[in-house]
């Protein structure tokens, strides 16, 4: 009986971490862009906010804030890549390289986010636990029926990675909340 208490207990500890976890991780704020005809418009929301499909801003060093479909880095001229440390995720503490999809480098000429590369729709797998393995693709109206652009593991970055050792990046909200 006393046993059983004790289980109950540390159950009910764990349970309350979890959910303060929970509240300060959707209390953070994250950068949710849009744009109003041709300005680009940058918005401080907090990650509870976010929705499927949102473009997100990531600016220097910082915490993911929900799984994402990298569109657009600083590096967009050697290769659109970006940087993330997983420990948080994986326990791996090693830097690992995203690569935006192949299919948009026509649609980047400055560097800038432009309406074109974001108009579209995403279609994706089912959230899982494979954290290694990813599935979808991002329908690109710009691109027209060719516009099918295929999405794997390495073009998305998991909630609570840090985005690290590249100055920006923007990408697509893929799940959101629970689904992350």
């Amino acid at each position: 009986m006393i046993l059983s208490m004790n289980e109950d207990i540390k159950n009910l500890r764990k349970d309350l971490e979890r959910a303060k976890f929970d509240k300060e991780e959707n209390e953070r704020d994250a950068i949710v862009c849009t744009f109003a005809g041709d300005k680009f418009i940058e918005t401080v929301v907090r990650t509870k906010d976010i929705r499927m499909g949102d473009i997100i801003k990531l600016d220097g060093h910082c915490q993911v804030p929900c799984d994402m479909a990298l569109l657009l880095t600083s590096n967009y001229k050697d290769g659109n890549t970006c940087y993330i440390e997983t420990a948080n995720i994986d326990g791996e503490t090693n830097l690992k390289v995203r690569e935006a999809p192949d299919g948009v480098k026509t649609l980047i000429t400055t560097g800038k986010p432009t309406k074109p590369l974001f108009e579209g729709r995403l279609e994706v797998e089912p959230p899982n636990k494979n954290i290694h393995n990813f599935a979808g693709a991002y329908h690109c109206t710009a691109l027209g029926k060719e516009g099918a652009i295929p999405l794997s593991a390495d073009n998305i970055l998991l909630r609570a990675a840090i985005f690290s050792n590249t100055d920006w990046g923007y990408g697509v909200a893929i799940y959101c909340g629970q689904e992350s």
